[in-house]
């Protein structure tokens, strides 16, 4: 389940799909409020939980990892270093930028970046990044734990059009709606027991 309606900071979905887009097996088409020249720490960390949700999906449904996931690690790897490296994000290691943008690339991008710090706190950087990447898998795992029903309507969904709309996404979160793309009868809907049927029975 896109995990953005649940992620205050985080833009509404503008449609979801499973058609294979490039590498992408599907997307989630967030459809922007408004126009933004920043981000904050929070949308950032929220942005890191949504981009994990596929993997985390995995876990809890299939009980295995696939490769499926692996762009969206990687963006979500990215952005946490981001916000400790370049962004000042980090309790731990404070406002400071680590690196630059001079890149040397003649080895390739890790090893050829010019670096203004030593090994150790090349160590709590990868350590800062570790944990936001963690903390937010950790969450979203929770997060589909708890609308574990809406993600396999949502899946339902999907397989049944392979598109749908932010409002059709939206619309699961309605318990009767819910119930009906899962086939499960709504409480008004089922046959109430009368006394001429339990003298029946």
């Amino acid at each position: 389940m896109p995990s953005s309606l649940r992620l205050s900071e985080l833009d509404p979905v503008h449609s979801i799909s499973i058609i294979p887009t490039g590498m992408a097996g599907g997307y989630t088409m967030p459809l922007p409020g408004e126009d933004r020249m920043y981000m904050t720490k929070m949308m950032m960390e929220q942005e890191i939980i949504s981009l994990l949700g596929g993997r985390a999906a995995e876990e809890l449904v299939i009980k295995d990892i696939t490769t499926g996931a692996s762009n969206d690690i990687e963006r979500a790897t990215s952005m946490a270093r981001d916000m400790v490296t370049k962004y000042g994000m980090s309790e731990l290691l404070g406002p400071i930028q680590f690196g630059g943008d001079n890149d040397e690339v003649f080895i390739g991008r890790d090893w050829g970046h010019a670096r203004n710090y030593g090994e150790g706190v090349a160590a709590t950087i990868d350590q800062e990044v570790n944990r936001i990447v963690t903390d937010a898998y950790r969450e979203a795992k929770r997060l589909l734990q708890e609308n574990m029903e809406m993600l396999h309507a949502t899946a339902k969904l999907l397989v049944e059009k392979e598109k749908v709309t932010g409002d059709e996404f939206r619309s699961l979160f309605d318990q009767k709606v819910r119930n009906e793309v899962l086939g499960i009868a709504n409480e008004a809907e089922q046959p109430t027991e009368t006394a001429e049927n339990r003298e029946e029975n």
